[in-house]
């Protein structure tokens, strides 16, 4: 990637003062964290307030509303309007897609509109189109044109196998209704709408991105631009914690992502990154904390002592306890408010706990649910 941003510089955004954040002259991710009510949200807001006005002009340098970003730009003649994308993800993250009735065309003529406007409500429309055109293309003996979209869906296939973990996972176009339904081993069959609260978080950014693509000349996946994500591990379970980073940087190559996060997964998850703790107005490689432990990052990073984790440990095995009594139909009314006390204290900190103790508690979660 020649066109990234290498430096941002906080004049003054709410309480935080003159911070410079320096990333280098080599592209690389930032990972903005910190305690809550640090500025996270703020930074990255203001960051859009400035970047959704400013970046198409390709400025090397702009600064605005108390914020100033610099970029690196290799080619003076590279078109911000045509070849780069740009969106923000707040903190509400999910998709309903509108359901196709029939094959129908989506404008994508008004590039500036579309740098900034959501796009993914259309994509169930998008890749029916595209499958259409794929048919069409065989009927014709069209080797190029079909060989050229067998390669896409079998990239997006991929991409839905590495999120889902899952490698018997199929996308199965049903013609007569215009949909699709995916398949998995020993799984009831669903669609795109049927996803989980995790699932439909990250299919929310990766479609969104898929369309902004579509709106550049190049129409590539190795298209160029930025993307900021607020709380990006927000619905997400540790295993895609630790994994959303990787996959978006590995199906977006050339895109440089800037979230903020306050879980440990999150945070060692990519080398190419800079770590910026906006609590402490500090810097750590993302090669440094890749390298550490869990432990170590919850015990040094985020101050959480060996005190903490035997707390922890008692209010889930508590937790636990209460769960079995609910299930036994033997709780109490005090025991009844003692375990919603601890669910919603549970459940804010899930971020922080270790594999273990999270799989411990989502799983008493779950029994929850079935026998509610």
């Amino acid at each position: 990637m020649s066109n990234f941003i290498t430096e941002i510089k906080i004049g003054k955004v709410r309480h935080l003062e003159n911070i410079d954040i320096k990333l280098g002259n080599e592209k690389k991710h930032l990972i903005l964290t910190g305690k809550n009510g640090c500025g996270k949200t703020a930074v990255l807001e203001k960051l859009d307030s400035v970047l959704s006005v400013n970046y198409t002009q390709g400025y090397p340098i702009i600064e605005a509303n108390g914020l100033g970003v610099k970029f690196y730009i290799n080619d003076l003649s590279f078109s911000y309007a045509k070849d780069y994308i740009y969106t923000f993800f707040s903190t509400e993250r999910g998709i309903k897609f509108h359901k196709p009735k029939t094959i129908k065309k989506i404008n994508f003529t008004k590039i500036e509109e579309y740098k900034v406007k959501k796009l993914n409500q259309d994509f169930l429309q998008y890749i029916v189109n595209l499958k259409i055109e794929y048919l069409f293309a065989q009927l014709d003996n069209d080797e190029e044109e079909s060989l050229k979209l067998d390669a896409w869906f079998n990239k997006f296939e991929i991409m839905l196998k590495n999120i889902f973990n899952d490698n018997s996972f199929k996308l199965i176009f049903d013609r007569k209704n215009y949909n699709f339904w995916i398949e998995r081993d020993n799984r009831e069959r669903f669609d795109l709408n049927s996803l989980s609260a995790g699932y439909s978080a990250i299919i929310d950014i990766i479609t969104e991105l898929i369309l902004k693509i579509e709106t550049t000349e190049s129409k590539s996946f190795d298209c160029e631009g930025i993307v900021l994500i607020d709380e990006v591990e927000n619905h997400l379970h540790v295993e895609l914690q630790k994994n959303i980073l990787p996959l978006l940087t590995n199906f977006f190559p050339n895109i440089q992502f800037i979230v903020t996060t306050h879980s440990p997964f999150v945070l060692q998850s990519i080398e190419n990154s800079v770590v910026y703790d906006l609590e402490r107005k500090e810097s750590l490689s993302g090669e440094k904390l890749n390298k550490a432990t869990y432990s170590d990052i919850v015990k040094n990073y985020f101050e959480v002592d060996s005190e903490f984790s035997e707390v922890l440990e008692s209010d889930i095995k508590k937790y636990q306890n209460l769960v079995k009594k609910f299930e036994n139909k033997n709780l109490t009314i005090e025991g009844e408010k003692e375990l919603l006390d601890l669910d919603i204290k549970l459940d804010k900190i899930a971020p922080m706990l270790s594999d273990d103790i999270y799989l411990r508690f989502k799983e008493s979660q779950d029994r929850i649910q079935e026998n509610g």
